[in-house]
C-alpha cells in the first residue's frame, strides 16, 4: 500500500505543477531555486527537465514529455507502471515476482545510468 501512496503522491504532484514550455524550470514551483549547475556552467545538468517531463507525461502529452527530457519521460512511465503493478497487488493479494537471475540490481542500475546519461546528452545537444 505504501508504494501505491508514494506513486500517487509523485504523480499527483507532477499533475499539480504547471510544466514549463521551455522544458526546464518546472521544479522552481516547489520552492526550489534555479539549478546551481546551470547557473555555474550555463549547461543543463543530468536531471535537467525531469520534473517538466513528469508534468507533461501525467497530462498525456507524451511528445512534449520526451522533448523536455527523454529519461524523465521513461522514468515517469516506469513509475506509472509500478503504480499499476502495486495497485493490482493490493487489490488481488497476488505478489508479482521478478527473475533476479536475469534482472539483477546491477543491470537495473546500469540501465538507469545509461538512460540518464542519454537524456543528459540530448538536453546538452538541444540546449547547447
Amino acid at each position: 500500500m505504501a508504494v501505491v501512496a508514494v506513486v500517487g503522491w509523485v504523480l499527483g504532484l507532477a499533475g499539480w505543477l504547471r510544466p514549463s514550455v521551455d522544458g526546464v524550470g518546472t521544479h522552481e514551483a516547489l520552492g526550489v531555486g534555479p539549478c546551481i549547475y546551470w547557473a555555474s556552467t550555463g549547461r543543463p545538468c543530468p536531471t535537467c527537465g525531469m520534473t517538466t517531463a513528469f508534468s507533461w507525461m501525467v497530462r498525456g502529452r507524451v511528445v512534449r514529455a520526451f522533448g523536455a527530457q527523454p529519461a524523465g519521460a521513461v522514468l515517469c512511465l516506469t513509475v506509472m507502471g509500478l503504480g499499476v503493478v502495486a495497485l493490482v497487488t493490493v487489490l488481488t493479494g497476488r505478489l508479482w515476482g521478478v527473475d533476479w537471475v536475469r534482472v539483477t540490481p546491477g543491470r537495473v542500475g546500469w540501465a538507469v545510468l545509461l538512460l540518464v546519461l542519454g537524456g543528459w546528452g540530448y538536453k546538452v545537444w538541444l540546449m547547447g
